[in-house]
């Protein structure tokens, strides 16, 4: 089971890291352009933070936890609904009225 969700994890990697690769490979050919030469730079920027996350998530427990609170507070507060508009008068009524 291991194997497999490493493997997994390390194919994702290489997918996302083969376009990187890519334009670096086309940087050292043709003559590169501003627009080239920073998609690069943010792909393989991107790609390393990943892996190095990736690995501070295999190495430590506590890491793990903290990244894993962090996560739950991201996507509830993504996720959560939004208000309807007249949400806080139809529930306070003395709230809405003028003083």
């Amino acid at each position: 089971m291991l194997y497999t969700l490493l493997s997994g994890i390390w194919n994702v990697f290489a997918k996302l890291g083969l376009p990187a690769l890519a334009l670096v490979a086309l940087l050292t050919v043709t003559r590169p352009d501003a627009v080239l030469v920073s998609s690069a730079a943010v792909g393989l920027g991107l790609l390393t933070a990943a892996a190095a996350g990736l690995g501070l998530l295999l190495r430590s427990q506590r890491f793990a936890l903290r990244a894993d609170r962090v996560l739950q507070r991201a996507a509830a507060i993504a996720c959560r609904p939004p208000s309807p508009a007249g949400w806080r008068a139809a529930r306070h009524p003395r709230a809405s009225r003028d003083p």
